[in-house]
C-alpha cells in the first residue's frame, strides 16, 4: 500500500510537471505548422505564464496533500505508541509450589506496560468443548481462589498474584493417568486505564507434566526453613520452662581436667620406655 501510494505521487507530479513543456512544444509545432502568426511575442508569453501559474497551482495542491498524509500518518502513529505504552498484557499459567513439585500454584501476572483493570476469565475445554470429568474437578480448583472466580480488580506491570490450587497426589490418584490427557481453555479479558477492552488466552495442558521427576529432593531454602522453625520451637521451650523439655548437657568441671591431664602424662611417660 505504501509503495503504490509513493509511485502514484511520482506519477502525479511528473504529469503535472512536464505539462507546461507540452503545452509549449505543442504550440510552437501548431504555430510552425500552420504559418499562422496572428500570436505575437507577448500575447504567447501571457498564455505561457498564465498556464505555468496553473502547474505550480497544481503542485502546490499535490504538496499539500502529501504533506496532510503525512502529518495524518504520524499522528496515527503516535496514538499507536500511546495505547501501547499503556497497554497490559495479562497471562494465568500454572508453576510447581517451593514445597514440593507435585502440588501447583495458578499465577496470573501482568507483563504489559501498564496496569490491567476489571481482569475477568472464563474456561473451558479445549477448542471450546465441554470439559471432561477431570478437567471439570481442575476447572474447579482453578475457581476456588477468589481472585479467579470474581476477578481481579487492578494488577499493576510487573506484578503478580498466586494461589495453590492442585494436588497431582490426589488427581492421579483419583484419575490416573487420564489426568495428563486434561487440558484447560481460560480466556482472559481485561482493560487498560483507559477503558480499552483486551482478550488473550492460556492453555493449561496437563500433558507437558507427564514424567518430570525433581532430583536432590524439594525446594533446600524452604527445608531450611522448615529446621529453623523446629529449632525455634525448641528454644521457645526452653525459654518458657515447661515441663518435659530437658537438654541433656555434658559438664567439664576442674576435676575431669586434673584427671586428663595425669592421664597424658602417664601416656608420656610410658612412651619414654
Amino acid at each position: 500500500m505504501k509503495s503504490e501510494r509513493t509511485l502514484w505521487i511520482i506519477i502525479s507530479t511528473g504529469a503535472v510537471v512536464s505539462l507546461p513543456l507540452v503545452f509549449i512544444g505543442g504550440l510552437v509545432t501548431g504555430l510552425e505548422a500552420s504559418r499562422i502568426g496572428d500570436l505575437d511575442a507577448p500575447s504567447m508569453a501571457a498564455w505561457v505564464a498564465a498556464f505555468a501559474t496553473v502547474a505550480i497551482a497544481a503542485l502546490t495542491y499535490v504538496l499539500a496533500a502529501e504533506t496532510w498524509r503525512l502529518r495524518h500518518e504520524q499522528m496515527r502513529q503516535t496514538e499507536a505508541l500511546r495505547v501501547e505504552a499503556i497497554k497490559p498484557f495479562v497471562d494465568l499459567f500454572l508453576e510447581p509450589a517451593p514445597v514440593s513439585f507435585k502440588l501447583f500454584n495458578v499465577h496470573v501476572s501482568n507483563g504489559g506496560n501498564g496496569p490491567a483493570r476489571n481482569i475477568q476469565f472464563a474456561m473451558s475445554g479445549p477448542d471450546g468443548r465441554p470439559p471432561s470429568a477431570v478437567e471439570t474437578k481442575i476447572i474447579g480448583a482453578l475457581q476456588g481462589p477468589s481472585m479467579i472466580s470474581s476477578g481481579i480488580a487492578a494488577l499493576a506491570p510487573g506484578k503478580d498474584r498466586e494461589s495453590f490450587v492442585l494436588n497431582f497426589v490426589d488427581l492421579t490418584g483419583k484419575f490416573g493417568d487420564a489426568v495428563f490427557g486434561a487440558s484447560v481453555l481460560v480466556t482472559i479479558s481485561y482493560e487498560d486505564v483507559e477503558g480499552r477492552r483486551y482478550s488473550t488466552e492460556a492453555v493449561l495442558d496437563l500433558s507437558e507434566y507427564r514424567g518430570i521427576v525433581a532430583v536432590g529432593g524439594d525446594n533446600p531454602l524452604y527445608k531450611l526453613r522448615d529446621e529453623v522453625e523446629k529449632i525455634r520451637g525448641i528454644l521457645d521451650g526452653f525459654r518458657s520452662g515447661g515441663s518435659g523439655r530437658r537438654m541433656n548437657v555434658n559438664l567439664f568441671t576442674a576435676g575431669d581436667r586434673k584427671d586428663e591431664d595425669a592421664a597424658f602424662r602417664r601416656c608420656i611417660d610410658e612412651a619414654k620406655f
